[in-house]
């Protein structure tokens, strides 16, 4: 049982981490990391750093969003 339980943490941090990575890019993987190894560590600062660095990313707006551009009301084409 306790390699059972060893090989699901192991995908599953491996799935979460390559959620992180696709989804906020490296910034991403450097937070998620410096939380772990805070946690890890039970170095308080360190891991509080990563969290910050998370919540940041997670609140902030998208990337992937264009400027907006001109507006169509009032347009008039030739």
């Amino acid at each position: 049982m306790p390699a059972a339980l060893a090989l699901l943490t192991t995908v599953l941090g491996v799935g979460l981490e390559q959620t992180v990575q696709w989804k906020y890019g490296a910034a991403g993987v450097i937070g998620l990391l410096l939380l772990s190894i805070g946690i890890r560590a039970r170095n308080p600062t360190v891991s509080s750093i990563g969290a910050v660095m998370l919540a940041a990313l997670v609140t902030g707006p998208p990337c992937d969003t264009a400027p907006p551009g001109p507006s169509s009301v009032g347009d008039v084409s030739p």
